[in-house]
């Protein structure tokens, strides 16, 4: 219990660090965040709540969002999962996880996430067209979670690779997280920094400090025959002002069979889970109210459960 509390310490530490270098992090010659591909929403799963899954646990899907969410997990998992954007834009997620012990205390994963935009229009100084672009991202990842009592903490490093038709860049980040049960609220409060890292510029020879983002969301489970989860959160860019808030829900009959839906500041969200308990297909379809424009996101899970 000791350790948990170090670590709490440590996250929210991070957190203050972070916040009073905000306007240090939002300057960019390029004008743009370094990695914010990682940023986006991967797997059909968080797709269909709106995001809002940085307190769900004992899900691969979970320990994308808060490495955390590894924990209580009583299954190993592969997942491959892929998003139809607007722009051209294709982002794609792979995952393995696998239990480190079988008491369900301990958990590691590996992922890959990423996104591939092409043919979109430049512009130069003046506003005028200069040509297409294409950029590749991707970084993979080792997540570690652990069960401590009534919370569960997580933590992931990985390498982060971009390449554009005018830039090329390499880093690494890292990721920590926690996940607490409170036995008075019930259900789980998961809080999760993101992105804590810095990628080296290859084009103009600079380091670029990474964006970390703050989430933080509680989901409550009204368990039974099925299990209904409801879950509030927000995340926070702390290098920018302003933060988004999440509202998501899922009616689960199954692990592999459930109904979701969810809305943000911008999309509103559906979708669902079928299969058996081997082999389940996860869609969700996602419609941006501001830009009107609608993105659908599939995934393929194998999971070997132990009992």
């Amino acid at each position: 219990m000791k350790q948990v509390s170090v670590f709490i310490s440590i996250l929210f530490f991070t957190v203050l660090v972070f916040a009073d270098q905000s306007e240090l992090l939002s300057t960019r010659k390029s004008g743009g965040a370094p990695a914010a591909f990682l940023q986006g929403v991967y797997g059909a799963k968080a797709a269909g709540m709106g995001g809002m899954f940085c307190a769900m646990i004992n899900s691969l899907d979970a320990g994308m969002y808060n490495p955390a969410g590894l924990t209580e997990l009583n299954h190993s998992e592969i997942i491959l999962a892929s998003s139809l954007q607007p722009d051209n834009r294709y982002s794609f997620a792979a995952g393995r996880a696998w239990l480190v012990d079988y008491n369900f205390k301990r958990a590691a994963a590996f992922y890959v996430k990423g996104m591939y935009t092409g043919g979109i229009q430049g512009y130069d100084a003046s506003g005028n067209p200069d040509g297409e672009y294409t950029f590749l991202s991707a970084a993979p990842e080792f997540v570690y979670a652990r069960q401590d009592d009534l919370i569960g903490i997580g933590f992931g490093i990985k390498g982060i690779y971009e390449n554009g038709s005018v830039y090329q860049s390499l880093g690494i980040g890292g990721d920590v997280g926690a996940d607490i049960e409170p036995p008075i609220l019930g259900g789980t409060v998961g809080i999760t920094i993101s992105d804590i890292g810095i990628m080296y510029d290859m084009a103009d020879k600079q380091p670029r400090p990474l964006h970390p983002l703050l989430r933080c969301g509680y989901i409550y489970r009204l368990m039974g025959i099925d299990v209904i989860s409801v879950g509030l959160g927000f995340s926070k860019q702390l290098a920018h002002r302003g933060t988004s808030f999440m509202f998501g829900g899922e009616y689960a009959m199954s692990h592999h069979m459930a109904v979701r839906s969810g809305i943000d500041g911008k999309n509103i969200s559906f979708g669902g889970s079928a299969g058996t308990k081997a082999f389940h297909v996860d869609y969700a379809i996602q419609y941006n109210m501001i830009l009107q424009v609608v993105t659908h996101t599939i995934g393929i899970v194998f999971s070997k459960y132990l009992f």
